[in-house]
């Protein structure tokens, strides 16, 4: 069996669809600054706000 891929392995697509996004917005988002590394919003707990 396949193991299942790492978050430092994640194709575009596969973490665009985790997010529920698509991965032109993933690019976008990118682009503007709002994604760094290690602090993408789809990866972190909810807040509760």
């Amino acid at each position: 069996m396949k193991p299942l891929p790492t978050p430092t392995t994640l194709t575009i697509g596969a973490f665009a669809k985790a997010c529920r996004l698509s991965p032109k917005a993933l690019r976008l988002y990118d682009e503007l600054g709002l994604l760094r590394q290690g602090g993408f919003a789809c990866a972190k707990p909810p807040s509760g706000f």
